[in-house]
């Protein structure tokens, strides 16, 4: 998952994201009262309730299936880039930020707080804004949404995908065997002798001459 394809940046774009890493905000924090069924990895408490949030309307999700998404889209993040992961958190908290949806969405309350109507009228506007940065966040966060809902085979047969042709065998038990090879042993250095200097009295490649010890 590279960077400049995963959030395609215009100017305004990389400044909001700058403003969220250096916490100009002034977030107003919500009642964020879910727990995720692992621990996470990438995201915080925040963002994976924003994250469970957003899945409800993408994946139009109960609050189960919601919970696991954004789990599984937490275990995503951790295979791409990392810089990218940090920037989809960013995204996260743009989208629950109230200040900016005052002007994004012409509405200050925090996008975990709104009705699933108001949800939907929010993500809209990301999708057809002219920011390059809110319309890519949206493309970003909707496919690993529906990336992660359609990893379960029941589902993606919904699509009508037939499913693979045949069952991945499971894979033998792990047992202990003998070393492939003889274990490796040190061997001494070889002593390597220098060659006898030649005779001062013999021409280089010139026998010696007869009677000459």
């Amino acid at each position: 998952m590279d960077r400049r394809t995963f959030v395609k940046r215009g100017l305004l774009g990389g400044g909001l994201l700058a403003l969220v890493g250096g916490g100009a905000l002034f977030l107003r924090r919500g009642a964020y009262t879910l727990q995720p069924p692992e621990p996470l990895k990438v995201l915080d408490e925040t963002t994976f309730c924003v994250l469970v949030a957003a899945a409800r309307r993408i994946a139009l999700a109960d609050d189960a299936l919601a919970l696991r998404l954004a789990r599984d889209v937490d275990e995503a993040l951790t295979y791409g880039n990392p810089v990218a992961a940090q920037d989809f958190v960013k995204v996260l908290y743009l989208l629950e930020n109230g200040l900016l949806g005052l002007f994004f969405r012409l509405s200050p309350a925090l996008f975990t707080e709104m009705s699933p109507a108001d949800q939907d009228r929010a993500l809209n506007a990301w999708r057809d804004s002219r920011i390059t940065l809110l319309k890519g966040a949206y493309h970003g966060l909707r496919r690993l949404v529906l990336g992660a809902y359609y990893t379960n085979l029941r589902r993606a047969k919904e699509t009508g995908y037939p499913g693979p042709l045949f069952d991945k065998p499971a894979p033998p038990a792990i047992v202990e065997t003998e070393p492939l090879s003889p274990p490796y042993v040190v061997q001494p250095p070889v002593e390597v002798v220098a060659p006898a200097a030649p005779d001062e009295k013999t021409a280089p490649g010139e026998a010696p001459a007869k009677g000459t010890p």
